[in-house]
Order: C-alpha cells, then sequence, then structure tokens
C-alpha cells in the first residue's frame, strides 16, 4: 500500500521510538490482520501491542486514540501525504538518472526489486557475517552462495541488510520470496525475472511468452554475464522435498538445481551473483568449483541477542548470556521472551531463570513443526532418542539406542552429520557426541505427547 521509505521517513517525522516504528511497519504491512497475529510476528503480548499502537494513533494525531477506525483514521492521514512524498521522490529520481546512466549503463527505471523483503531499518549485530559476505561476493567474486540454518536465527534479515549495504556495486538486484502455500515453478521464476530485466536493460519489448525454460535460462544468462546482477532467493525450503534426504528437490521444481548449476558453473568473468536462503542445504551442487560456490551454516549472531537485551535495560550481562544460550541464539525468539519477562516477570530474569521451564512462544513452536515435519521418518527417530536433560550422547550410544548393528554405521552416520547436523542445524556436535536444544526437545515432547 505505501513504500516503506515513506512510512520510515513519516516514522521519523513522528519520533516514533524504535519499537514504535518496528510496530507501526508491522501495521501498514499487514493490513487486515487482527491483533494477535501482528502481536505474534513481533513476540510481544496483544496488550504490548496495543499499548504501542495508541502511542502511535497519538502521535499522528488521530481523533481517537482507541476504537475500531483508528486504523482506518491513520491510514487516511498518511494517504492524504503519500501523493505529495512520491512526486518529491520522482523529482530527485529524474534529476539522477543521467548519474545512474553513467555509472550503471542502465536506464531511469529503478533497478532494485526488493518488494518480497522484510524490512531492516532496525538491525543489530551480525559484523562478522556481513563482512564475510561482502568478502565472498564482492573480493572474490562467488556466483553461488547458499545460506542455511533453523528458522528464527535471522537469516533473512541478515541477507536483506547485506543486499541494502551492497546494491550500489552490482547494476539491478532483485529479491524473490517463494511462497510456502504454492512456491512458482522455475519457468514462473524466470519469467518474472526476465520482465524485470527487459524493462531495465532492453530499449525494445520482448515476447518470452511461448519461451521453453532452457531458453529462458539461456537468456537470462546472457543478461547475468553481461550486466552485474545480484539474485536473491529466499525460503528455498519450500522447492525442496519434505521427509525425504536432505536438499532433495520436488519434481516440478528440478528446474532450480539447473539455475544453481548454470550460474555455479560460469565463466569467472561473470560478476552477477545468486544468494539463496534454505532451512535446509540443497544437495547435487557437488561438480560446481569451490572458487564459484560458498555454503555458510548461520546459526545466529550473539552480538545481534545481546543489542536485542540491552534495548529492554537487561543490565545483568551473565543473566543475559544464560538467556542467550538457553533460547539457541534465536534472535525473534529472545525478543519474545524480553517482552514475557517484562510483562510477567517485573524484568527480572532470575525469575524466569529460576523456574527451570522453557517458555515457548506460539509463533515459534508453530515454525519449528513446520520444520520437524520435513524431517524423514528414521532423523525423526534420531532426533527422538535424545533424554529429556541437555545430555551429550557419543555416536556409539545412539547407535545402541536406535538398535542399529556396528556394520550399520553408516546408516546412522549419513542423516546425523549431512543431514541433520551440517545441513538442517537441528542436532549439535561438539567433541564429546551429539546434543540437542532442550527447545527442540520441549517442541517434539508437546507434538507426540
Amino acid at each position: 500500500m505505501f513504500d516503506p521509505d515513506f512510512l520510515k521517513q513519516k516514522a521519523k517525522e513522528r519520533k516514533l521510538t524504535e519499537t514504535e516504528t518496528e510496530t507501526f511497519l508491522a501495521i501498514l504491512n499487514n493490513i487486515g490482520q487482527r491483533d494477535e497475529e501482528i502481536a505474534g510476528k513481533l513476540y510481544c503480548h496483544r496488550s504490548t501491542l496495543q499499548s504501542r499502537m495508541t502511542n502511535i494513533y497519538l502521535k499522528f494525531g488521530t481523533s481517537s486514540n482507541r476504537g475500531p477506525g483508528k486504523k482506518q483514521e491513520l491510514i487516511g492521514i498518511l494517504n492524504k501525504e503519500y501523493p505529495e512524498w512520491k512526486k518529491e521522490r520522482n523529482k530527485g529520481k529524474k534529476s539522477q538518472s543521467n548519474l545512474n546512466n553513467t555509472i550503471f549503463n542502465t536506464y531511469s527505471q529503478d533497478t532494485y526489486y526488493f518488494n518480497s523483503a522484510p524490512d531492516v531499518s532496525i538491525f543489530y549485530g551480525c559484523t562478522e557475517e556481513l563482512e564475510k559476505l561482502r568478502k565472498w561476493v564482492i573480493e572474490d567474486n562467488y556466483r553461488l552462495i547458499a545460506i542455511h540454518g533453523v528458522t528464527g536465527v535471522g537469516k533473512t534479515y541478515l541477507v536483506r541488510r547485506f543486499a541494502d549495504t551492497v546494491k550500489n556495486e552490482f547494476q539491478c538486484a532483485f529479491w524473490h520470496s517463494l511462497p510456502s502455500y504454492s512456491p512458482h515453478t522455475p519457468k514462473e521464476y524466470l519469467t518474472k525475472l526476465l520482465h524485470s530485466f527487459h524493462e531495465w536493460f532492453s530499449s525494445e519489448p520482448v515476447d518470452i511468452s511461448e519461451a521453453s525454460f532452457d531458453d529462458l535460462l539461456n537468456k537470462l544468462m546472457y543478461y547475468l554475464t553481461n550486466y552485474r546482477c545480484l539474485l536473491i532467493l529466499d525460503n528455498f525450503q519450500y522447492v525442496l522435498k519434505e521427509q525425504e534426504r536432505v536438499g532433495t528437490y520436488e519434481d516440478t521444481y528440478q528446474g532450480y538445481r539447473d539455475l544453481l548449476l548454470r550460474i555455479g558453473q560460469s565463466s569467472s568473468k561473470m560478476k552477477s551473483c545468486l544468494l539463496l536462503n534454505s532451512w535446509d542445504k540443497p544437495q547435487g551442487l557437488a561438480q560446481i568449483d569451490t572458487k564459484a560456490f560458498k555454503t555458510f551454516q548461520f546459526k545466529g549472531s550473539e552480538e545481534t541477542c545481546q543489542e536485542i537485551l540491552s534495548k529492554y535495560d537487561f543490565s545483568d550481562p551473565y543473566l543475559c548470556q544464560n538467556l542467550i544460550e538457553i533460547y539457541d541464539i534465536n534472535p525473534l525468539l529472545l525478543k519474545g521472551i524480553a517482552e514475557i519477562i517484562l510483562t510477567l516477570y517485573e524484568g527480572k530474569i532470575e525469575r524466569l531463570l529460576g523456574e527451570g521451564t522453557y517458555i515457548i512462544p506460539n509463533h515459534y513452536y508453530i515454525s519449528k513443526i513446520k520444520q520437524l515435519k520435513r524431517l524423514s521418518s528414521f532423523e525423526l527417530e534420531i532426533i527422538r532418542c535424545f533424554p529429556d536433560k541437555a545430555q551429550t550422547l557419543s555416536f556409539e550410544e545412539l547407535r545402541k539406542k536406535l538398535g542399529l548393528s556396528k556394520e550399520s554405521k553408516s546408516k546412522l552416520l549419513t542423516p546425523l552429520d549431512q543431514s541433520l547436523f551440517s545441513s538442517r542445524s537441528l542436532v549439535n556436535k561438539t567433541a564429546q557426541g551429539y546434543n540437542i536444544s532442550p527447545l527442540i526437545k520441549r517442541v517434539l515432547e508437546e507434538l507426540y505427547s
């Protein structure tokens, strides 16, 4: 409905706090959703959300700070200011068009398509990870990078922040999030990409309505070779099979594997990059030169978690570190827990820790169930072998618990090391053996009780 830059500017003009700005953006980006749903996305209680909304309405000068019509009144205020903002922005774009054409050899259109990307106006930490990605993409010219890790650790926010910091190094950047309910087929994705590329770089209309997948892929490679492009594919796990060997593609989406192989095997002269983000590590890419392809298992950033907790005025570093470790260095989960501590525990971390229980917000619980349901039956059997307490089991102890003979070690090694640990990030590996997070154990208990 509104351009994100417009909303950020209005939030700044009204002097919204960081949490109010975050809430303001969530309200306007989720029109029609109930307060409970928005609160779930922000990992806060409904009462906390409503308190923030009251402050927002007050700062925007709505006639009423409560009641069913307040949100529509806010939208009405923004609608009155939006046309003038767009007019001024377009003037600025026009004055910069010659400069853009000189630097990028493109036309006057905006060549950054981030419509489905999350807003990261509030972002903490990940300094080391951002530097690593920048080196790989800008300095080392890796053409394909796969980031994978469990849900909620901040992969998508990391990638969006990275894209924002390097987009001016590219002639165009295109973000695409695959929906969970019906991911776009490879042909649909390429068609969408090429429509944008033709608009940005071609002076004449091009008809690709009857083109085959191979033709579309060839046309895409032409653009990626002749222009420096950054492509981002988010939620890549939705084109991979559930309850099968990790990283195996659904039959309808095999073309994505062809796309990754084609980009990974391209000439080193190509300066474009495809960066994908997934719960699971994609497979079948062993033939790509390691100088062109990198994988990155992201397990969360302690720096980010510490910054988040500091915003809640939790002063004891020891208690904060305990909380971070218990909740798996998961920023979104910690944010929800921090809200709960403020609301139910009077802001005292030690009271929550003293109970010795694990509180799991509903939004996290649902997302974790989705990930667990992707496991094969044997992977699920392995992960349910771990005891209730945070206990580490050796490989031999796991083998015996599963009733496998010594000759069957390979049957356990592949799903344990290559899938649950390396690819799905659900099992931790130490010098002493393997363990799983108490949070995952808690979700398993509730799922199968």
